[in-house]
């Protein structure tokens, strides 16, 4: 009869089981962080890298010594007058002696203005809304980091057409996106570049829409249906009083331009009384606008 030998198995640390032959380690028993759909928690730190909070350490301000412009944005409807005041008041800054960047969204740099033909135009195929609102978050990106920046570091006033309430209202209320979840995008695609302040040009509905008949050319989202511009309308008007994309001054659209004209620079004079903002001596001013060719004034 042959003999079988007993093998001893020795004791195991205290934490092992044998299971099946095999020492196996139980796995730690410390919670865990709730983590959304997807793999990984992909999602989770997608909206992570999307959350940012008001501050102003993303760009540099006039109490730390360094050179630091003026951003100022006109937001409202179609047909509100935004563009229209926004050239007067540049020509009102630059005869003061200010540096103006006019600029405008989408566009404002070469890649922008490509985005813009692309996103409104009436023609081609249709674009749906999440492809929409990246668009016009691409095209800020773009407008933040190559013309914006660097104008403010070189102590200009830049006047923007539009920013990020526009996206807010269009495509997070337009669109039904949610006006937070663009608001955080658009955030992230600016670093967190906010204005020093926006001009929300408040006319009702009705009237902004008769400017645009007589203007008479749309794009693709000045033609949208009623329902569509109601919900913007509303949209504009709860971001100026909320805030949340820094400071805002509602003015009453209506009236002749010039009355207009008159709102904006008074709610403008009190920021720039506030800023040391670079500018020219009305020497200079004369000098640089005299005709070429013309013997310089004494």
């Amino acid at each position: 009869m042959a003999q079988v030998h007993a093998r001893r198995i020795p004791a195991l640390p205290q934490g092992y089981k044998v299971l099946h032959g095999c020492n196996l380690r139980p796995r730690p028993q410390t919670p865990r962080t709730p983590r959304g759909p997807g793999r990984h928690g992909t999602l989770d730190r997608v909206k992570d890298s999307l959350s940012y909070t008001p501050g102003t350490a993303d760009r540099p301000r006039v109490s730390d010594g360094t050179a630091t412009g003026l951003f100022i944005v006109f937001e409202g409807g179609d047909g509100s007058g935004k563009t229209t005041q926004l050239s007067l008041l540049a020509d009102a800054l630059t005869a003061r002696g200010y540096t103006v960047i006019t600029s405008r969204e989408p566009g404002g740099t070469e890649i922008g203005e490509k985005l813009r033909d692309l996103v409104l135009s009436n023609s081609g195929d249709p674009v749906d809304a999440r492809t929409e609102a990246l668009i016009f978050a691409a095209s800020r990106a773009a407008h933040a980091a190559q013309k914006i920046r660097p104008a403010l570091a070189a102590g200009a006033v830049v006047l923007s057409d539009r920013y990020i309430d526009s996206s807010a209202a269009y495509q997070g209320a337009g669109r039904s996106l949610g006006v937070e979840s663009i608001v955080d995008l658009s955030r992230w695609a600016t670093s967190n570049l906010l204005p020093d302040a926006t001009l929300f040009l408040e006319v009702p509905p009705a009237a902004s829409e008769q400017r645009v008949s007589v203007r008479g050319t749309t794009d693709r989202i000045e033609a949208e249906n009623t329902q569509f511009k109601a919900r913007t309308h509303t949209a504009f008007t709860d971001l100026a009083h909320a805030e949340t994309t820094g400071p805002h001054t509602v003015i009453d659209g209506s009236g002749t331009i010039e009355q207009v004209h008159e709102r904006v620079l008074a709610a403008i004079t009190p920021l720039l009384a506030q800023r040391s903002l670079p500018r020219e001596t009305p020497h200079q001013l004369r000098r640089r606008c005299e005709p070429v060719g013309r013997p310089p004034s004494a």
